[in-house]
């Protein structure tokens, strides 16, 4: 080992390069190449697999971390080498394997949290923020496939350095979201006849006469829609068609089948366990504020608004039931290619 490090370049000559100087990209490929020796490697968040670089033979080796070296410039002195000299002092500093921490394993553990850990990565290499070794390079995650790796298996690995537990995943994909928050276009309500109205708004009190009522998601209370600006409680009408063309055959059915009461102030265990999570509720909140910015409030069946009894009209949530439904309402402020599948199973 004392051997390979008297071959390094001497440092002194190095010092004021306003570029890497031969002599400096020498002095740090033999560095990384001691730390890749050492399993000292860039690894992909997910797979654990190490992650690669083109060397400055344009040949593709392991990156070894690399985010302690610095070239001069007006704040920073090269300092590859006064690290080699260090590993001559004390062979106790030597780098050690890389490793993934307990909280990053426990995230790319769960499948919910590992998909948007996909998202983040997927959005990331979209927008060209890519990661680098300390040259600018940029670095590859590697598939493996039988045994062997080939180059067409490489694609840009993302920059996610920052991402180390689950809440710096909620903030790396938190902006996107954030900016997803453009009014939603306006939409024209349409025109229905008396009869159609009138039967709508029998159907609507039928329901509201035996305990058929829309709820908030969050807390479970009792929602309101105006009559004459008088608030009147407001019926699940979700299953009403757009154009009303159902009123009558759900009428008819609710002769037949009976329909079940809505228990005020309950909360869809679904979705008290995500309210219950810091974390998830973190979401949920994300996708609420988000959807507020857009002008996504909750409406009737033709288009009046729902309110809690203090008329505050709230953000259109219904959709979301569950964790699943949940992550895909946050896939959906990011473009399509970048959405990662919903893995089954999470509920």
């Amino acid at each position: 080992m004392r051997t390979l490090f008297i071959l390094f370049p001497i440092l002194a000559s190095l010092y004021g390069a306003a570029t890497p100087s031969v002599g400096e990209i020498d002095t740090v490929e033999t560095l990384m190449n001691f730390r890749a020796a050492r399993g000292n490697v860039w690894r992909d968040l997910q797979t654990g697999q190490p992650l690669e670089r083109r060397s400055h033979k344009n040949e593709f080796v392991q990156a070894a971390c690399d985010a302690d070296i610095t070239f001069t410039t007006a704040t920073t002195t090269f300092n590859a080498g006064t690290i080699m000299g260090g590993y001559l002092e004390n062979t106790e500093t030597f780098p050690q394997a890389t490793t993934s921490s307990a909280m990053l394993s426990a995230l790319v553990a769960d499948q919910k949290w590992n998909a948007l850990l996909s998202l983040a990565k997927n959005h990331r290499v979209s927008l060209g923020r890519i990661a680098r070794d300390c040259f600018g390079r940029e670095l590859f995650e590697v598939a493996v496939s039988a045994g062997a790796v080939a180059a067409a298996e490489r694609r840009p690995a993302a920059d996610v350095r920052d991402i180390v537990d689950i809440s710096t995943l909620i903030a790396a994909i938190e902006p996107a979201i954030r900016e997803a928050g453009m009014p939603a276009a306006a939409v024209s309500a349409p025109v229905f006849t008396a009869a159609e109205l009138s039967n709508y708004e029998s159907l609507l009190a039928f329901r509201v006469g035996r305990s058929v009522i829309s709820i908030e998601p969050r807390t479970g209370q009792q929602l309101y829609r105006f009559i004459n600006d008088v608030l009147v409680p407001a019926a699940k009408d979700g299953d009403v068609l757009p154009n009303l063309s159902n009123l009558v055959a759900l009428m008819a059915s609710s002769y037949t089948t009976p329909l079940v009461a809505t228990c005020v102030g309950a909360v869809n265990p679904s979705l008290a366990t995500i309210f219950a999570d810091a974390n998830l509720n973190r979401l949920y909140q994300l996708v609420e504020d988000t959807r507020r910015a857009q002008g996504r409030m909750s409406v009737d069946a033709i288009g009046r608004p729902l309110c809690l009894q203090t008329r505050v009209q709230i953000v259109n949530m219904l959709d979301i039931t569950d964790t699943a439904s949940l992550l895909k309402a946050v896939f959906g402020f990011f473009p399509e290619g970048v959405r990662p599948t919903i893995p089954a199973g999470i509920c």
